[in-house]
């Protein structure tokens, strides 16, 4: 899953929509409530985990953001296997008797 799109550069001078103080190459933030949004999770619990720095993230000062590589690290990180194959038995043959 990647988050986040580049279609192409930027112009001179600013972002696509029109923010002349946009710097060039520089990834999009996502607020805590925009991050939560795109991971499908509370915000309580993303908030929490940033703060307990469980999760990748950026402070700005005291402001929690996300970029597009830190989702992607959050949702990598939650990935699991299972720990337990599931082997199927065969079933045992009935005798019949005679």
């Amino acid at each position: 899953m990647t988050i986040g799109h580049t279609t192409s550069a930027p112009p001179p001078g600013g972002d696509p929509g029109g923010n002349p103080e946009a710097v060039p190459d520089t990834p999009p933030l996502y607020t805590a409530e925009q991050a939560a949004e795109l991971l499908q999770v509370p915000v309580s619990w993303l908030r929490r985990k940033a703060t307990a720095r469980a999760v990748p993230c950026v402070f700005l000062g005291k402001h929690l953001r996300f970029t597009a590589h830190n989702l992607e690290m959050i949702i990598q990180g939650g990935a699991c296997t299972p720990t337990h194959q599931h082997e199927q038995q065969p079933t045992p043959q009935r005798h019949r008797r005679p």
